[in-house]
């Protein structure tokens, strides 16, 4: 069971993870990328943000010939999905700075 602070944690990114979804489809025709980057960071990201706890309770299937045997921890999955959530708009941005040449 989460106390008060994880809850209210949970729902403010939840939150957050929408008005970021909504600015994709504002902005993508602003893009210079495909609309597969967007997509697949849209959808992953947000499969991990919303289910982390449960993605990250998932083990005993083989992941390139190695076995997953221990759970990962839920905020670690979060993380990762706001990483793959937020990857377009860096991408987008180092790529507009001349990084990504």
């Amino acid at each position: 069971m989460k106390n008060s602070f994880e809850w209210a944690a949970d729902h403010k990114s939840k939150a957050l993870s929408i008005l970021v979804a909504v600015s994709y489809v504002v902005f993508i025709p602003f893009f210079q990328y495909g609309s597969n980057l967007i997509a697949l960071g849209l959808s992953l990201g947000m499969l991990c943000i919303w289910c982390g706890d449960v993605w990250g309770k998932a083990k005993g299937f083989n992941i390139r010939f190695s076995y997953i045997t221990e759970e990962t921890p839920g905020f670690f999955m979060v993380l990762i999905g706001w990483v793959l959530l937020l990857l377009p708009y860096f991408i987008e941005f180092f790529h507009r700075w001349g990084l990504f040449e």
